[in-house]
């Protein structure tokens, strides 16, 4: 999912240069007098604004689409069948029995780590999933209380 974030970044700022040139060069400046073309600050603070406004919404729509998806395995009572590192670092990779695998990062360090090992010997259900601004506020259940975690994305099972 990030690197759809990063590919929608690169072609929004692709897309904003070229027109950006092709402004400068409709309005009688010629590209060959000037091979160089910059932009003015202006144009810079406005693209900047403009990125972050596209890299909101498309965080709030992949924590929407990540809480969609966990209110099935909520309202199904799937367990946890698995916690493991996740590639990157700084995240756990959530596998439940019905196939679907998210991205989680505990709200304190160890969190996960304390999951995993609650898991190992007893029962984990996802008790309640909502959408945050940070992403995908989780609350799992276990015999020994509740844990809260926060969903950065779906992950496919290996």
């Amino acid at each position: 999912m990030l690197a759809n974030l990063g590919t929608l970044l690169a072609v929004v700022v692709a897309v904003l240069v070229v027109v950006a040139v092709a402004r400068r060069v409709g309005a009688g400046r010629s590209s060959a007098a000037d091979p160089e073309v910059a932009l003015d600050l202006g144009d810079l603070s406005d693209l900047e604004a403009r990125l972050a406004e596209v890299a909101d919404e498309e965080r709030a729509q992949l924590t929407a689409r990540v809480a969609a998806r966990l209110e099935l395995v909520v309202a199904r009572q799937v367990p946890v069948r698995g916690i493991e590192r996740a590639p990157g670092g700084g995240c756990a990779r959530v596998r439940f029995a019905d196939g679907t695998s998210v991205l989680v990062r505990g709200t304190h360090p160890g969190d996960a780590g304390v999951l995993a090992a609650r898991a190992r010997r007893d029962a984990v259900l996802l008790r309640s999933c909502r959408a945050q601004a940070n992403g995908a506020h989780l609350v799992f259940t276990t015999p020994k209380g509740d844990l809260d975690l926060v969903a950065t994305g779906l992950d496919q099972p290996d």
